[in-house]
């Protein structure tokens, strides 16, 4: 799993992941107070690839949505969980319906919260594919060349995919 990307003016957030991941994951806070859209929001946040996303709430409830709903939009394989300061049902539905994986209650680091976070993990790995490191995953581009033309180079690419 790549990690961990917090999305929260808060740093005691950040501090609060660290504490309860900080050894099996790499947790990181992205805020800015330039961010134009929530587009822009769900591009910087996912510019390390994290697995989860991790939204604070300390944001605004309509910024939440637009932000879920851009992130489940350009980032499919991202998983999006989404911290409230009191479980709302209606704005809980409202984001899960925009694509959050799930809505939790923040509070700080304790076994708790872990035991409620644990399972939206284990669901962020599978939905990324990765049992593992990604440096582990085989990945390869093989690339048919030729200056000539008519010596087959559409067959071989054909028959490589």
């Amino acid at each position: 799993m790549s990690g961990i990307t917090v999305l929260s003016a808060n740093p005691g957030l950040e501090i609060t992941l660290v504490d309860l991941y900080g050894r099996s994951m790499a947790v990181r806070r992205a805020w800015s107070d330039r961010w134009r859209d929530a587009d822009e929001v769900a591009t910087e946040t996912c510019a390390d690839d994290p697995d989860l996303v991790v939204i604070g709430s300390d944001i605004r409830q309509e910024q939440v949505l637009a932000i879920v709903e851009a992130l489940h939009r350009s980032f499919p394989t991202t998983t999006v969980l989404c911290l409230v300061a009191d479980l709302d049902v209606e704005y809980s539905m409202q984001l899960l319906r925009q694509g959050s994986r799930d809505v939790i209650v923040e509070k700080g680091p304790s076994e708790e919260f872990r035991a409620e976070i644990d399972p939206v993990i284990r669901t962020a790995r599978d939905r990324s594919g990765d049992a593992g490191p990604r440096a582990n995953r085989f990945r390869r581009v093989i690339t048919v060349i030729s200056p000539k033309g008519g010596t087959g180079k559409t067959t071989v690419s054909t028959n490589l995919a």
